[in-house]
């Protein structure tokens, strides 16, 4: 199990890098991690599921198939005070006090996709390394480290590779010491006698005193013997894996696409992810040929045959149209004899049917303050109102509006633009799922009629804007007048805790501030923290697939 933090923090990531390769060297399937921690200057109630996908989905990459969120405090209170008990100041918040939690169901599946596939068959890496950590590697291919004790243990050669108890296996074997014990340089002498790639430099010592200086000269004379049979090379890696006729696993044509690899029984798995936050179109290169290339869309669900596809010299390209901090699986299962695919792309394009302007019957909830009903003369971000019970108000809201069809296209999607965080939508009394990620669309098709639909639409925020309405009004607990945070950590000044739970909250007696509707054990705002963007901001729009 290892521990990774929500980007742009760094903590974690480097340590589970090994775990990941422990777990590969001993045959273990399940890779854990403690999974989303937030710093409390990064984090404090302003994370919702897209803002985390993008560090879940480079945890997968490196090989993480189990998450452990952290963290789910305890919440033993009633549902008024929300949000409730937090882990001192640390984040991220999950669990049932987030206004967004009834809502993440759709983003959960996701991360259950992508687990369940990642968990099966076993990880590809071409190369092994003895006890250096993982090195600089050329694009496209995946190493794993072993100990001195698990090679002399564990490995064995067969037709040339590495191969290890569990069926896993290595092409090349990177030495970066010059100094090994002489059971070390003699099981590097069998490999390398059995045909394994060996990449090292002369071995000039043994580290020990056991049997000193024989054991030195042991070691010295293996290592000549290796490089006068050419059995070692100093070669760069690069020229290695050339020599050995090994080309990339996976390469793209754009920066910030991480990938893994995993071999499930005759089936070739690559799981793909976009780190950028705009959408691009990739062009992928899988080391795979003669087998049709299959999208699967984790967040959806949806499987399909990629259409666009070049197969040439042992590889298959595939372009991708990834979303923002977009994802897919590209998965090689079946045979196939046709080296290139009939289509242009592998993805769909749209174009307008209706854009939903006018206004909108929206209604908050009164519990956290905001109006019952009120008049949307067009969609706007809740933030810059001058209600006070929408500019600062957490939770869902309902949005409605009536659209008229003339008819029924073949295709219709709904794509709501902008949203700030999360929406559900609801045509006709049919609940057509929550969209956690742009872009905000799905298809409508199964809900509309002929003349007049009814839209709604559920939008969910964040805490932070309530939590900041509330330090307008008095203050009717103690809070330490320390500012909590950790000095080895820029910025890390969170806030405030509670210094004990007040005698009108422990004795169920009214709220001495009536204008506060938040309680929680760590205050990370101020009165003139800046707001954070919310609601439905659209614009809202009817499309149409674009038949090709």
């Amino acid at each position: 199990m290892g521990e990774y933090w929500v980007k742009p923090a760094t903590w974690g990531w480097n340590w589970t890098a090994d775990v990941v390769s422990a777990a590969h060297v001993l045959g273990k399937n399940i890779v854990s991690a403690e999974s989303l921690t937030g710093w409390p200057h990064l984090s404090k109630w302003q994370n919702d599921p897209y803002s985390l996908k993008s560090s879940a989905d480079k945890a997968f990459a490196m090989g993480v198939n189990r998450m452990v969120l952290h963290t789910i405090a305890h919440q033993p209170w009633p549902d008024n005070f929300r949000p409730g008990i937090t882990m001192a100041f640390w984040g991220t918040h999950f669990g049932r006090t987030q206004t967004w939690w009834d809502q993440s169901k759709s983003w959960f599946d996701y991360l259950t996709r992508c687990q369940y596939l990642l968990q099966q068959g076993e990880f590809v890496s071409d190369i092994l390394c003895l006890n250096k950590g993982l090195p600089d590697l050329p694009d496209g291919f995946r190493a794993d480290v072993c100990s001195e004790a698990q090679l002399i243990r564990m490995v064995k050669a067969k037709k040339g590779k590495i191969v290890l108890p569990h069926v896993k296996s290595y092409s090349i074997l990177v030495v970066s010491d010059t100094v090994l014990l002489p059971d070390v340089a003699r099981k590097i002498k069998i490999l390398a006698d059995a045909g394994v790639t060996i990449l090292a430099r002369n071995f000039v010592r043994s580290p020990s005193l056991t049997n000193y200086p024989a054991c030195d000269d042991e070691v010295k004379a293996i290592s000549d013997k290796l490089q006068q049979k050419g059995k070692i090379t100093e070669m760069s890696l690069e020229q290695v894996l050339i020599k050995r006729g090994l080309s990339p696993d996976f390469t793209a044509s754009s920066k910030d696409i991480l990938w893994v690899h995993r071999k499930v029984d005759q089936s070739e798995v690559y799981f793909v992810s976009n780190q950028s936050d705009t959408a691009r179109i990739v062009n992928c290169s899988f080391r795979v040929s003669g087998k049709q290339p299959e999208l699967w869309d984790a967040a959806t669900g949806k499987i399909t045959l990629a259409g666009a596809y070049k197969m040439q010299a042992g590889t298959t390209t595939v372009p991708l149209k990834l979303d923002p901090s977009g994802s897919v699986f590209v998965i090689f299962r079946k045979p196939i004899t046709e080296t290139e695919g009939a289509s242009a792309e592998n993805w769909e394009n749209y174009f307008q049917v209706q854009e939903l302007t006018g206004s909108w019957t929206v209604h908050f909830d009164t519990k956290w303050g905001g109006p019952e009903t009120v008049l949307f003369s067009g969609l706007t971000d809740w933030s810059q109102s001058d209600n006070m019970g929408i500019k600062y108000y957490s939770g869902t809201a309902t949005y409605k509006k009536q659209f008229e069809l003339d008819e029924v296209p073949s295709s219709l999607l709904i794509d709501l633009g902008r949203v700030k965080n999360l929406a559900e939508v609801i045509v006709n009394g049919v609940s057509l799922g929550v969209l956690w990620k742009p872009p905000f669309r799905t298809d409508i098709i199964k809900a509309v009629k002929p003349g007049k639909n009814e839209l709604i639409v559920k939008v969910t925020n964040l805490w932070a804007n309530r939590l900041i309405g509330d330090e307008q009004e008095p203050a009717d607990v103690k809070w330490d007048s320390q500012i909590a945070g950790l000095s080895s950590v820029k910025n890390a000044g969170a806030g405030y805790k509670l210094m004990e739970l007040p005698q009108w909250f422990t004795q169920g007696q009214p709220r001495p501030s009536s204008g506060r509707f938040t309680f929680t054990t760590f205050n990370y705002f101020k009165k003139d923290s800046p707001l954070q963007e919310s609601g439905l901001i659209g614009p809202v729009k009817l499309v149409s697939v674009v038949k090709k």
